[in-house]
């Protein structure tokens, strides 16, 4: 079979292209070949096409051979081009060969042509062979740069810290993630064996973990959820890490280790821990509280009546006396077992706490002491909140105490307020908290310090570091949940010998400043009142006191009994006074059917803590009066006529 052969003839006689023809067909060539005899034809010839060999006379009327190798170069072909020519000088022919030509022939002795053409074929084969393997050679090596190129910034530019660690153990290589992370200089982590990440006591583990992970080398993770996996510094600190394995599938036995620092993931978990049990805690000082209430009712109610009824020179006065101040200080703990449970009713407003603070600050230094200097830093066009003004006074006064405490030597006390704006990256790492705009409270003493663990407690009623009867270890329980419950946060900052630091954060609100209004001055009534209450010890006491400031009394011991009142008695009801809490149904729901018998009744509740079904978180719904347990005969008469007498016309100029 006939072999293809396409030939370029740089010639001016078709006879000398048909010699040459003749001549290589019949080495057994299938010539197809293009006669071309100027520059610019040869050089439109190739670029329009692409040939096997080119075959060039030496002298054309406008074209020699030099000049056609010469087109030939220009376009860097590797086709193979010899001369053929008629008469030639060893002069012309060492010329053309050093202008790069193959070989050159004269057409009265072509027998050599035939081997002469296969042989430059064959070399011009071998050519593009090796020029198209180290093409591909080229190629490859790019693509492994390109490649390492991208491991080395994936490799480097991982969040996480990135170790490979070979089967002996040793590191082999670590990003700079890891040298940041581990504390030690570039390269310095390399050959070194993997156990200096690991603390001492878990490295027999490590082993036990890398020889598992040798016979089922597949993607793992660990370190997550209650596993406590912990990774050691050059300076020795330890610190929890998660850490996700993988095989290194072009080494044998070689590991790619992943690092996660969750040091803040874990105090982000510690605060929601603190957090929920705060919240039971919380919720079990409230329940503890209602029923004292109700007991601390009936102590104080009859220890009134007993000294109402007392000369000055009663002997028996003193110790009633002790038993009225005794239950008023038992129902100020309660108070603080309130407030940390969020179960207080406040009387919110509209504050400026530059004012808040302000008007206590005098108070503060008294209570303080000469030795501890005291500052007040207002801050500067600060915003509005909505708060209990007395509660926000408490929590100032629990601050300024704690405070005190921890400077037994003297010391200074700052108390600044700012405006301040939460965003998102303070939300993750503080529980608890919430983005917006707030206000900020904070106070700072020069104090002894806290350690972190004191710091995980100080929140929670009853702990105190202070000697068995300095405290009663509810005064920052009671700080936590004003704080809490008036939408706010409170975080601390402490380091044991560099004093505290609290910062309350309450919500910012717009609204002017609301003045509350002066009390009306207690006095005796003469009105039918419908007392429901569902301890018997405290109904009989109401009961008792409502008569004595000049009251008709209807009582009933639950609300069905209650209801029954309404509907069978023949006068008139003026004021419906209730517990919230009692069983078969709540005050509210009591109240709204009795409403419905008798429109005109008015509703005055009584509760130890607040209810959802009379508040929303502390603050009261529209239009409820509450008063709370424990009470005065004093509060009480003022409470009742605040409900039962007309509104006061407004003063006139």
């Amino acid at each position: 079979m006939r072999k293809p052969l396409k030939v370029l003839f740089v010639d001016d006689s078709e006879d000398d292209v048909h010699l040459v023809k003749s001549q290589l067909e019949s080495c057994g060539w299938d010539v197809d070949g293009e006669r071309v005899d100027t520059r610019e034809a040869m050089a439109a010839a190739l670029d329009r096409s692409s040939y096997d060999l080119i075959v060039s006379d030496y002298h054309m009327p406008r074209f020699r051979a030099p000049e056609a190798v010469a087109v030939w170069k220009e376009r860097g072909l590797d086709t193979p081009i010899v001369v053929v020519t008629g008469t030639i000088g060893e002069e012309q022919a060492v010329e053309v060969l050093r202008a790069g030509a193959h070989d050159f022939f004269l057409k009265d002795r072509l027998s050599r042509l035939c081997s002469a053409v296969e042989r430059e074929l064959r070399e011009a084969e071998k050519r593009r062979t090796l020029e198209r393997t180290e093409r591909e050679r080229e190629e490859a090596l790019q693509r492994l740069a390109r490649s390492e190129r991208l491991f080395h910034d994936l490799f480097e530019s991982a969040p996480d810290a990135t170790v490979i660690v070979d089967g002996q153990g040793v590191i082999r290589a670590a990003s700079r993630q890891a040298e940041r992370l581990f504390g030690y200089e570039p390269q310095e982590l390399n050959g070194r064996p993997v156990e200096a990440l690991i603390p001492s006591a878990a490295r027999s583990g490590y082993r036990e973990l890398r020889e598992q992970f040798g016979e089922a080398p597949t993607p793992r993770f660990t370190g997550a959820g209650p596993q406590n996996l912990f990774a050691a510094r050059k300076d020795g600190t330890t610190f929890p890490v998660e850490i996700s394995l993988s095989p290194l599938t072009t080494e044998a036995d070689t590991i790619v280790a992943a690092v996660r620092d969750i040091t803040a993931r874990r105090e982000l978990e510690e605060q929601f821990r603190q957090v929920q049990k705060m919240e039971a805690v919380g919720r079990l000082a409230g329940g503890v509280a209602h029923d004292f209430n109700n007991i601390l009712g009936v102590i104080l109610g009859h220890s009134q009546i007993l000294l109402g009824g007392m000369g000055a020179d009663d002997p028996r006065r003193a110790r009633v006396e002790q038993i009225l101040s005794a239950s008023e200080r038992a129902a100020g703990l309660t108070r603080q077992l309130l407030a940390f449970s969020r179960r207080q009713v406040f009387e919110t407003r509209v504050l400026d706490l530059n004012d808040t603070v302000a008007a206590v600050i005098k108070m503060i230094g008294r209570l303080i002491g000469e030795d501890v200097g005291l500052t007040f830093r207002p801050g500067e066009s600060l915003g509005r909140v909505r708060a209990d003004p007395t509660q926000i006074e408490q929590v100032l006064m629990n601050l300024a105490v704690n405070a005190r405490d921890a400077m037994p030597d003297g010391g200074r006390l700052a108390i600044e307020t700012a405006n301040a704006v939460i965003d998102d990256d303070y939300v993750r790492v503080h529980a608890g908290s919430a983005a917006g705009r707030y206000v900020c409270i904070a106070v700072t003493d020069t104090g002894q310090g806290m350690t972190r663990e004191v710091q995980t407690h100080i929140f929670e009623p009853f702990f105190t570091t202070k000697e068995p009867g300095k405290g009663t270890g509810l005064g920052l329980s009671t700080v936590y949940g004003i704080v809490k419950q008036s939408d706010g946060f409170i975080y601390v900052y402490s380091e044991p010998g560099h004093g505290t630091t609290f910062k309350i954060y309450l919500p910012a609100v717009e609204g002017e400043v609301e003045r509350p209004a002066e009390p009306l001055p207690p006095r005796r009534g003469s009105e039918t009142i419908l007392l429901v209450e569902d301890e018997e010890g405290l109904r009989e006491l109401i009961g008792e006191l409502l008569v004595e400031n000049g009251y008709h009394v209807l009582t009933a011991e639950n609300p069905t009994r209650a209801i029954q009142i309404a509907e069978q008695h023949q006068g008139a009801i003026h004021l419906l006074l209730t517990d919230v809490v009692m069983p078969q149904m709540n005050g509210r729901e009591m109240a709204g059917r009795v409403k419905k018998l008798r429109p005109d009744v008015r509703v005055l509740y009584m509760s130890g803590y607040t209810e959802d079904a009379i508040a929303h978180r502390g603050v009261l719904d529209a239009g409820v009066s509450l008063i709370s347990k424990p009470f005065t005969q004093e509060s009480l008469a003022r409470k009742l006529r605040e409900l039962l007498d007309p509104p006061r016309a407004p003063e006139q100029d």
